[in-house]
């Protein structure tokens, strides 16, 4: 499911999902530590971020967060 799909908006609200205004929806998944079904959205300055079914940054929820923040003067993780 990706934004180029005809109507994903209309898809993603009936089955729940809502996003931060402004962010386009990209694809859904479960999260790497938790395992929650997750909603990876573009935010409008164009970095990915994860966001749960109610529309709250997963960043902000999952209990594994910590895990995932880049600490202080540490070089960004590479792209796969």
């Amino acid at each position: 499911m990706t934004e180029g799909d005809p109507g994903i908006r209309t898809i993603l609200a009936g089955q729940g999902w809502k996003y931060p205004e402004g962010y386009r929806p990209d694809n859904i998944a479960r999260c790497r530590s938790c395992d929650k079904q997750v909603l990876w959205c573009i935010t409008p300055k164009g970095k990915r971020m994860p966001v749960d079914r109610d529309g709250v940054s997963h960043f902000a929820t999952c209990p594994a967060a910590d895990q995932w923040r880049r600490k202080p003067g540490r070089a960004p993780r590479r792209k796969a």
